[in-house]
């Protein structure tokens, strides 16, 4: 069952189980207060709803296989609606000639800012599925925000303590040889967590977490009614994920084609796959990523390899979803593209062999139905006004979903959009922090 978040002000407040429960996750993240104290900044500065109805009329609208003949949308309470409770809308847009498409949903990237929720939003990705808490408080905080992307967020990473990366999160409450996992787990998700899922982390031989381990890992997440979600990045490590039947494998093997035997076992366990083919396509010219990718596995991590894999698992049937493990680490000057990278993860799977219809709906409908996000992921009445305007049909060319004129999260319309066809996905890259 899908677990209800604690409202932020309320969890910041909470009994003594929780403050003890945030210090265990708090990490040596450095002084995060500030950023705490923007995001209630943010959310005190917001209405709790939007009282604007909107109705985009004439529009072509994609239905998750198509595109429609041309028709009205109305919006009121945050939700796609049939019918308006005034007769006129206090809104109304002209989509004429224009195309409506779901918000777009990031299923791996990691947010530590609202700064990061508001482009994420200008760019259109109104749901970001956020894989590493570094601070439970901020991760509570953040998830309260209305009118940019909604953050959801995974438990701290699951992993051998002594093992971790800037990346990956500080394994300050990682487990260590002889824990018990399955009270781990129930640790991840105390009263007031704003966990969702529990976030495992493959590592090679005797430096990671046994078979056994990760194993109880998944089966403790599912007695609690979680799914679990396992990273993993070349095929040692995917091997041991698979073997483990976490729900949804992260990332890619990057070093060695996957057997057809393990494909197979994929989906024997009706697994499904974030192959972030984005982080695999900036790391082949980064040396830190490199590293991270292959954490000591011979040879490189090989975009090619990557690509080659995701059409195996696609041509296979396997589900994939759209994420690109976007990150911002200032420790060492570096942030992956929030937004573009994920426009740029769709086309990299139309280059993969999926057709720009199954792309999209790699980012939108299929993450919704697959990780519980109930009430999104297509347009429709009752669900989540999550919404794109675009100028160009993305069914003809996927760069399309760049081509954008206005978002709406949750009906509330974002003060900023980005329309971006210039950048070139192939040069796609680590940019420096400002």
């Amino acid at each position: 069952m899908m677990k209800f978040l604690t409202p932020v002000l309320a969890a910041l407040t909470i009994g003594s189980k929780m403050c003890i429960a945030c210090s265990l996750h708090e990490g040596p993240t450095g002084n995060l207060q500030p950023s705490i104290d923007k995001v209630l900044e943010y959310v005190r500065s917001q209405h709790s709803a939007s009282n604007v109805t909107t109705s985009i009329k004439n529009v072509r609208v994609f239905d998750g296989h198509d595109m429609t003949e041309p028709q009205t949308i109305f919006i009121a309470n945050g939700k796609v609606t049939s019918r308006l409770p005034h007769e006129k809308a206090d809104m109304e847009v002209d989509g004429t000639g224009k195309y409506l498409i779901p918000g777009l949903i990031d299923s791996h990237i990691h947010i530590d800012t609202v700064d990061t929720l508001e482009l994420l939003s200008s760019y259109g990705v109104t749901t970001g599925m956020n894989m590493v808490c570094r601070n439970y408080t901020l991760c509570s905080a953040l998830a309260e925000v209305t009118g940019l992307a909604q953050y959801l967020t995974a438990t701290a990473g699951a992993t051998i303590a002594g093992t971790g990366s800037p990346i990956l999160g500080s394994t300050d409450n990682a487990i260590y040889p002889g824990d018990n996992v399955t009270n781990y787990v129930d640790d991840q998700f105390f009263s007031g967590s704003p966990a969702m899922w529990l976030k495992v982390v493959a590592q090679p031989g005797e430096d990671g977490l046994t078979q056994e381990q990760m194993n109880e890992l998944t089966m403790a997440a599912h007695k609690l009614g979680y799914y679990s979600v396992t990273h993993a990045t070349y095929l040692e490590t995917f091997a041991k994920a698979v073997k483990s039947k976490t729900d949804i494998l992260q990332h890619m093997s990057g070093d060695k084609a996957l057997p057809k035997s393990l494909i197979q076992e994929i989906i024997s366990n009706k697994q499904i796959v974030t192959p972030t083919m984005a982080i695999f396509r900036v790391g082949t010219n980064q040396p830190l990523l490199q590293e991270i990718l292959r954490q000591g596995a011979n040879g490189t991590a090989n975009f090619t390899t990557v690509s080659e894999n995701v059409r195996a698992l696609y041509q296979a049937g396997i589900p994939l979803l759209a994420g690109t493990d976007s990150a911002a680490v200032p420790q060492l000057n570096i942030s992956m593209p929030y937004g573009l990278a994920l426009h740029c993860e769709l086309q990299y799977l139309v280059e993969a062999g999926l057709t720009t219809c199954e792309a999209l709906r790699a980012a939108t409908v299929v993450p919704a139905s697959t990780q519980r996000l109930f009430g999104r992921g297509k347009i429709a009445p009752g669900f989540r006004a999550d919404l794109i305007l675009l100028n160009s049909n993305p069914l003809f060319n996927i760069s399309n979903t760049r081509d954008i004129v206005k978002v709406w999260t949750a009906g509330i319309e974002s003060k900023h959009v980005t329309r971006n066809l210039t950048q070139q996905c192939s040069a796609l890259n680590i940019v420096p922090l400002a």
